[in-house]
């Protein structure tokens, strides 16, 4: 036999309510918060890319630069991000040698 559920009081239905908005709220701020860390790797990328052009010796930008694209890799498995990173390392040690430049390395 098929028995129905007694109706909700009203507390209870305020704390479903709530319990739903509550859930709603925590997935859009992890949504926001999954996307400023691409949007800030992306602008360093930049940024540092830039520096790369002004001054192709400059084996901190470099370095880190390596850095970015190899956390971009992990990131989003993207194949090219391993190319960029390598181009950018060898460029780095080519600058100055691995005796001196150990950062160039990693």
């Amino acid at each position: 036999m098929l028995r129905w559920a007694r109706p909700a009081s009203g507390a209870h239905r305020l704390a479903c309510h709530a319990a739903v908005l509550w859930w709603f709220c925590a997935a859009a701020a992890h949504a926001a918060t999954a996307a400023a860390p691409a949007a800030a790797g992306a602008e360093a990328i930049a940024f540092l890319e830039a520096k790369v052009r002004s001054d192709p010796d400059d084996i901190v930008a470099l370095n880190a630069l390596t850095d970015r694209y190899l956390t971009r890799l992990r990131d989003s498995g993207d194949d090219a991000d391993l190319s960029l990173a390598q181009a950018r390392a060898r460029q780095s040690l080519a600058a100055l040698p691995a005796e001196m430049n150990v950062a160039g390395l990693a």
